[in-house]
């Protein structure tokens, strides 16, 4: 059969000698490509990707670049001059490159496999050289944007990445010099219909393509988000909200604001930018959106609800000034009432006797006024940290579609960052934190739910409906609202009871069922008299380069529709099933395990491109043939969080054949699919599960060993933690087998990684300078206040300074000043007031959180404190059975590892730094046992604060040490601690002779004894643990009496004793009850020591010896069996 020959018009074009005629033959190729995708498919097959990229750099080789700001919607020209203008400047080779881009922006439309030849042709370079506004005319920026749009639209389709030559369309958009392009399209004050037309584009195309972390970190340099919130600010300002900000210094450089129907397309850029905490934070410190939105700042000395009674009082009740608050729902606050608004107010009854009763009735009545008027009846949006929150929330209950989507999307993400954001916000142990969560509760939850509800009813009867851009179309809400409320439901338990109670689960799992029915294929091809077997051999002139051969079809819209609601489904349904026992039940019985596991099978390796082209719809959406990355990693996910409920773990999970296709998914090519399914894995190796033995028997030990072994840090800890459940109470042998393929070398050599804290510059650094940071409110040992994240309140303090993760930080860090490259307004710190961050403080605050997200000194930190934790854990559950081979097992650690070496290791874990001593001030004295756990903003808490500190301080003889003395020697984390001394603790449970080998180690018993007062509770407990164990009498025989006296005496003299007594008083019953059992012990052993017969004893002298030790490793104090 003939090939299709090539369209008359391509041939006139090839054949064209001048460039009038080469414009006449553009027309006529570009009428006859719209919408004929036959004559499409031909023209690319006879080389007109390669044709048209020659003829637009030609064009712009003859037109060169020429200054067109005034054509551009310049300002100071009118509507009839800036048209004469262009048509005074319009040229011959601005006509060809307008018809050549109006031609591929045809040819795109087509969809995936017309996209993939002109990527691989190199079409986008030439397409990025007419964005600049300065340089071109705008009827031909327009048009540019619009063809990079349909790319990206088509590109967004390929949810399987079939072809790698279409993830480089994004990469040459936003890098440089390009994207900065974009910002100059975007920082025109012009208000014709033109360059609002370029900037909307210049929104979709953000929201469209950026992803990753390279694409936003460019536009973020080239000041991409401080226009858009410019531009948001100006619009917001236009609409005459009350209560916003009057900042004039900043108001007044504002654009001027865009129509109405732009505010959903910007925000959704914006929400493409401001994925990071990071990148959150510079949108919301941006100089426009903070002087209308001031973020509040309360006093940390008031009471939590004369706060709350104040912030009431001034916004709602009309005593200060209007706010946003009322444009929403007024609810009452989660603290309880007053006991003086009910014992007073309302007296037994009888009480009103006489006239004087009633008198008195009336005095207390009116105190109960009083009372009510100071304390809180009504929540505020002021408990965010920002009215932002208010406006998004106003947005999202009375916008519609994708309108409301793109609020509800933004706010999601500042919901997620406020944390980190906004750490001076109040303490969330009771009330504040219960009121953001009940505002959120009744007010956005039950939203999102009805949006999926109603975009779902929808879509049901309705297939698909095309726009001219398929991310613009109204299924997207379906799809990224169950995402949005994945996102605000992690991590808290109030939130995913209320998904529940909106009735979240129903819907979610009748979705994510309908994903597996059939869809019809309505892409059936149009019959040809030519032929379209690509094979065939060609022509000797016919180029048969990558760019004359169609790309894959790809799958349907309508599949990959239903495959992303799957995916999303199921990431919903494991946030909400993240905690609750009684969800995950509720979630099971909806019957979805059959989805899940089917959802787990990838599709079975083939060269690029031939798995969508030999799956049809039907197939595509049947699981078990398989599924895209998505979509595995959601039900990696959904699997994890139902596998931690022991009930579903024993029944459910394993009558659906869970194990083999996790196990399966273990040698998957794609990073993320390993992820994945080794956090599964965490969960079906522990020791109840009726999958562990069929695991092992499989060959699950060597690949998590590999994992183990591998470059990627997060594939590492994993590894390390499913092999630490998966040890724990195993079998001598299955325990050998494990760490012999670990490898004791390797266990030493990560256990002995030098835990560098990147921190300590800065710390160190504000203790030489005697100042205490502010605002992050980090309790330190000595119960202060230690700002870990935010800079010192200082004003010598040099907030610009260049950082190490890359020379274009110093721009990045100065947020919209930086900026004057594209003629921007320059915008003025924002003049400090007493209740609200200046913007010092604000820059201070954004550098600080950036090194803690993207410094690689500071990731690899955490990754080495992350490891060393886990490979702790690893050996404690190792040597943690209580059981007749136990003291074996410890004997082999101690040979393989080298007991003296593994000594030193944890002596080093233990050991505090010990810097030059910075200066002291006098500080208040704080009780013991009084000091909160150490912790430090977002995700990042557990790694980034400290632990350790001088042995000389001691709460009960001496004042504390000054901030910047604490802050000198911060060493190891909490959590590396805790797992430290419970390995040690382990050790001690063996034998009489092992204990004594661990007691001979003094250096490392000596660096026990300040943690005694260490702030975090867990430490105190494992140490009391640590000298039961020590002091523990395996039986009545004169030999171990003896063995244990001598135990205790050494740690009467080691000074152990004397701590453990002053634990007595701990403020935590844990920690009292441990310390009594072994103050019981040493008297029983020793009899009381001199000075504290009858001083420290426990009213309850009589309750004798602890029952048992702590031998247990899961389970026992500082485990964590089911945190994956």
């Amino acid at each position: 059969m003939a090939r299709a020959p090539p369209p008359a018009a391509l041939a006139d074009l090839r054949a064209a000698s001048s460039i009038q005629s080469q414009i006449v033959a553009l027309r006529r190729l570009k009428n006859d490509l719209i919408g004929h995708d036959q004559r499409k498919e031909a023209c690319i097959k006879h080389g007109a990707v390669n044709l048209l990229v020659e003829l637009l750099n030609g064009a712009l080789r003859a037109g060169g670049k020429r200054r067109r700001v005034d054509v551009n919607g310049g300002k100071n020209a009118t509507g009839r001059e800036r048209r004469s203008s262009v048509d005074e400047r319009w040229s011959h080779e601005d006509e060809l490159r307008l018809q050549c881009t109006i031609v591929v922006g045809s040819l795109a439309q087509g969809g995936l496999a017309y996209v993939t030849p002109l990527l691989a042709g190199g079409i986008v370079q030439p397409l990025l050289s007419a964005l600049s506004p300065r340089e071109t005319p705008a009827t031909l920026v327009v048009a540019t944007l619009r063809t990079l749009l349909a790319c990206a639209d088509a590109v967004s389709m390929d949810i399987q990445f079939l072809d790698p030559v279409t993830t480089t369309l994004a990469d040459q958009v936003f890098s440089k010099p390009d994207v900065g392009a974009l910002s100059e399209i975007l920082a025109q004050t012009s208000t014709t219909d033109i360059v609002q037309e370029q900037q909307v584009l210049v929104y979709q195309l953000i929201a469209c393509a950026c992803q990753g972390l390279d694409h936003p970190n460019a536009l973020l340099r080239a000041g991409a988000l401080d226009l858009m919130a410019a531009q948001l600010a100006a619009s917001i300002m236009a609409d005459g909200y009350p209560g916003l900000g009057t900042d004039s210094k900043n108001l007044t450089d504002l654009p001027p604001p865009p129509p109405k129907s732009h505010v959903s397309h910007i925000l959704r850029a914006i929400s493409a930018l401001t994925t990071t905490d990071y990148r959150c934070a510079r949108f919301v410190y941006n100089p426009s959106i903070s002087s209308i939105f001031p973020a509040s700042k309360l006093q940390s000395s008031t009471s939590s609800t004369a706060v709350y009674g104040q912030l009431f009082n001034s916004s709602l009740q009309g005593s200060g000034p209007e706010t946003l608050d009322r444009l929403l729902p007024q609810l009452s606050t989660a603290f309880g009432k007053p006991e003086t608004s009910f014992s007073k107010a309302f007296p037994a009854l009888g009480s009103f006797a006489s006239s004087s009763e009633y008198s008195r009735a009336a005095s207390l009545f009116a105190e109960s006024a009083a009372a009510k008027s100071s304390s809180p009846t009504r929540t505020t949006t002021q408990e965010f940290g920002t009215q932002l929150v208010t406006w998004l929330l106003y947005k999202a209950r009375t916008e519609t579609g994708l309108d409301r989507l793109s609020a509800v999307w933004q706010l999601t993400l500042i919901i997620k960052a406020k944390d980190k954001i906004f750490p001076d916000s109040p303490p969330g142990e009771s009330g504040p934190s219960r009121n953001r969560d009940r505002i959120l509760t009744y007010l956005l939850v039950p939203l999102i739910v009805r949006m999926i509800e109603e975009a779902n009813n929808e879509t049901k009867n309705n297939p698909i409906v095309e726009p001219q851009f398929r991310h613009l179309s109204p299924l997207r809400i379906k799809e990224l609202a169950m995402s949005a409320l994945a996102q605000l439901v992690e991590d808290s338990k109030g939130l995913q009871q209320a998904a529940v109670d909106a009735g979240a689960i129903k819907l979610l799992c009748q979705i994510l069922k309908r994903t597996f029915d059939p869809i019809p294929d309505r892409r059936g091809k149009m019959w040809t008299p030519y032929s379209t077997d690509t094979n065939m051999e060609m022509d000797e002139e016919t180029d048969q380069s990558k760019s004359t051969q169609l790309g894959s079809r790809g799958l349907s819209p309508e599949v990959v529709h239903a495959l992303r609601c799957r995916a999303a489904a199921m990431e919903a349904l494991a946030q909400i099933g993240q905690v609750d026992d009684n969800i995950r039940k509720t979630i099971i019985e909806s019957g979805i395990i059959a989805c899940v596991v089917d959802s787990l099978t990838a599709y079975q390796e083939t060269p690029v491109g031939t798995v969508a082209e030999s799956l049809s719809n039907a197939d595509a959406l049947d699981g078990k043939k398989g599924n895209p990355i998505v979509v595995i990693v959601a039900a990696c996910n959904l699997a994890r969080a139902l596998s931690r409920s022991v009930n579903i773990l024993r029944t459910s999970l394993i009558d659906g054949g869970l194990a083999k296709p996790i196990y399966l998914l273990l040698k998957h090519p794609n990073m993320s699919v390993k992820h994945g399914a080794v956090n599964v894995l965490c969960n079906l190796l522990l020791s109840f599960s009726p999958m562990r033995d069929e695991l092992i028997q499989g060959g699950c030990i060597k690949i998590l060993c590999e994992h183990a072994h591998s470059a990627d840090n997060d594939l590492q800890m994993m590894s390390l933690w499913a092999l630490k459940h998966l040890v724990y109470q195993a079998s001598p042998d299955t325990k050998i087998s494990c760490l012999d393929e670990l490898g004791a070398g390797w266990l030493i050599q990560t256990l002995t990684g030098e835990m560098r804290d990147p921190f300590s510059s800065f710390t160190r650094a504000t203790a030489s300078q005697g100042s205490t940071p502010i605002g992050m409110g980090t309790p330190n040992a000595a119960g202060e206040q230690v700002d870990l994240l935010n800079a010192a309140d200082d004003p010598t303090m040099d907030v610009d300074a260049s950082s190490t993760s890359g020379e274009d930080e110093p721009e990045d860090d100065a947020m919209a000043d930086s900026i004057t490259s594209l003629n921007l307004p320059r915008y003025l710190p924002n003049p400090p007031a007493v209740q609200r961050p200046t913007n010092l403080q604000h820059r201070a605050r954004l550098k600080l959180i950036k090194r803690d997200e993207q410094n690689a000194a500071v990731m690899a930190w955490k990754h080495e404190v992350r490891i060393q934790e886990q490979a702790l854990d690893f050996l404690r559950n190792l040597i943690s059975d209580p059981q007749s081979e136990q003291d074996k097992m410890i004997d082999h650690v101690l040979a393989t590892l080298d007991a003296q070496r593994l000594f030193d290791i944890l002596l080093s874990k233990l050991r505090p730094s010990s810097p030059q001593p910075a200066p002291q001030r006098d500080q208040p004295r704080q009780p013991h046992g009084k000091h909160p756990a150490l912790t430090t903003p977002g995700s990042a808490a557990r790694f980034a604060a400290s632990a350790t500190y001088s042995p000389a301080y001691s709460t009960h003889r001496h004042p504390p040490p000054s901030t910047a003395s604490i802050l000198s020697q911060i060493t190891t984390p909490p959590d590396l601690l805790v797992s430290t001394i419970f390995l040690i603790v382990h050790i001690a449970n063996g034998r009489a002779s092992q204990r004594q080998q661990l007691l001979s180690q003094t250096p490392l018993m000596s660096a026990t004894l300040p943690l005694f007062s260490h702030p975090d509770r867990r430490i105190r407990t494992a140490l009391c643990w640590l000298a039961h164990n020590l002091v523990w009498l395996d039986s009545n025989s004169t030999d171990d009496q003896i063995s244990a006296r001598q135990r205790a005496r050494e740690l009467r003299n080691l000074g152990v004793e004397e701590k453990v007594r002053l634990a007595l008083g701990d403020e935590h019953r844990d920690v009292v009850e441990r310390a009594r059992g072994v103050v019981d012990s040493i008297e029983k052993l020793l009899g009381p020591e001199d000075g504290h017969a009858g001083g420290q004893r426990s009213p309850r002298d009589d309750r004798g010896l602890l029952a048992g030790r702590v031998g247990v490793g899961l389970g026992g104090p500082g485990a964590r069996a089911w945190e994956r």
